[in-house]
């Protein structure tokens, strides 16, 4: 991580901040599963995560178009929306997507799509989550975002590598269980290629790290800047959670790092709500 504005450094920063701008990230996140039919069960297998985003009233999930593309053509897909045990799944035909972009190469980038979400399955959503509402900040992130450096930077999704099989609970003859994960840490470079953005996440790997040995699953969760505010008594507080961008692509580990690459502000403030509100109007 990077030192913060006004004096404040990382050693400052408590576990119960962390804890705070957790509990209000993961509320936008979720996760995309393809349902498996078997003899006598089913399974569930990751595809990968997004953001619930509202843009211009349309609502749905903001993720990368390579998870797009991963949906099946027919059967069943599975949404994970709860730390509850649960099963919400429907059929992936009533799903409109919107490709909004998808390179050659895997590890530049453009990769951007939106899942609009039908009305029918918006209440029981909306009954655990919340969706961010992007136009709300579009002007201000867009003229005016905040410098890089300014607070700490959190990709929120969900490893596959967190995955765990259980047995028979509450009336289910098998469990799957799926972590959400939200890690902390800085933004190292900024570019635009066209009209995308990038930001490059940095992981670190040494004793103490947490994260996952590997980001499989992540793809499509968000890039949030989290904004620090210090009481008049000294506490320090979350003051504003930001989405700032898509997880799309991780690098090989080398030397105990890697880098996830994301796309950027430009990208989900302009790109992707001009073409949404176009292509759903």
């Amino acid at each position: 991580m990077n030192e913060k504005s006004e004096g404040i450094k990382v050693t400052d920063i408590p576990l119960d901040f962390y804890n705070s701008a957790t509990k209000q990230i993961i509320n936008y996140g979720i996760g995309i599963v393809k349902v498996i039919e078997k003899e006598t069960t089913e399974d569930a297998i990751l595809i990968g995560s997004g953001t619930l985003v509202d843009i211009k009233g349309n609502l749905g999930i903001l993720t990368a178009q390579h998870v797009i593309d991963a949906l099946p053509i027919d059967g069943n897909i599975g949404f994970i929306i709860s730390e509850q045990l649960h099963k919400f799944s429907l059929d992936v035909r009533v799903l409109p997507v919107i490709r909004i972009g998808r390179g050659k190469d895997p590890s530049t980038g453009p990769d951007l799509g939106f899942i609009n979400l039908p009305d029918m399955i918006i209440g029981s959503i909306k009954a655990l989550k919340s969706f961010y509402n992007v136009g709300l900040k579009r002007d201000k992130i867009l003229e005016n975002p905040p410098e890089n450096d300014l607070g700490v930077w959190c990709i929120c999704g969900i490893p596959d590598v967190e995955t765990r099989h259980e047995g028979p609970s509450k009336g289910f003859e098998t469990v799957k269980g799926f972590l959400g994960f939200c890690g902390f840490g800085g933004v190292s470079k900024q570019s635009c290629r066209g009209d995308f953005d990038y930001f490059d996440f940095d992981v670190y790997y040494n004793e103490r790290t947490q994260s996952p040995i590997n980001f499989g699953g992540v793809s499509g969760g968000g890039l949030w800047q989290v904004i620090i505010a210090r009481k008049p008594y000294g506490e320090l507080i979350v003051k504003e959670t930001i989405l700032s961008g898509v997880a799309f692509y991780q690098t090989p580990l080398v030397e105990n790092k890697r880098i996830i690459k994301c796309h950027g502000r430009k990208s989900v403030y302009n790109q992707v709500y001009r073409i949404v509100k176009s292509e759903c109007s």
